[in-house]
């Protein structure tokens, strides 16, 4: 298996990128999202609203990384 080493430019642009009111969800981006999903369904949702939440910690890289 092939490693990526993601910093947190990349780490944030995939998360900025990410809008679930797009139309723009190909068949291999709603498998692997069916996938991610199965993985955090373990994490219960809190509050008054009900959302489930997780914190990314990321190397944030060198310069160039930016």
């Amino acid at each position: 298996m092939h490693s990526i080493e993601l910093y947190a430019p990349q780490i944030d642009a995939i998360i900025e990128r990410f809008n679930p009111k797009d139309d723009f969800i190909t068949p291999d981006m709603y498998l692997k999202m069916k996938d991610i999903y199965s993985v955090f369904s373990c994490i219960k949702p809190r509050g008054d609203d009900r959302i489930r939440q997780i914190w990314i910690e990321v190397e944030r890289g060198t310069v160039e990384a930016f």
